[in-house]
């Protein structure tokens, strides 16, 4: 389900991060993994979408449009683990 996708991204982010990566922690990430620069947006928009699926107490629906911006923020994450962002 998209909920599992999102805990699976958040448990990879924390794993590259070295501990829990909270939305404020995003600078000093980024300080320490630059290759993840070109995907600030991307990262901070990723943070905002999974506190609305988390967080709101209504059940919140994906439009298209949100699910693609995840698997673009999917793709930019694999590729600045890989170094080629």
């Amino acid at each position: 389900t998209i909920m599992e996708g999102m805990r699976l991204m958040h448990r990879a982010l924390d794993q590259t991060y070295g501990q829990t990566l909270f939305r404020r922690d995003i600078p000093d990430f980024l300080r320490g993994h630059p290759s993840y620069q070109a995907a600030e947006a991307s990262l901070e928009a990723f943070f905002v979408l999974s506190g609305r699926l988390f967080f709101v107490t209504e059940p919140y629906v994906l439009e298209a449009s949100e699910i693609s911006q995840l698997v673009n923020f999917l793709g930019q994450c694999i590729r600045a683990e890989r170094g080629q962002l």
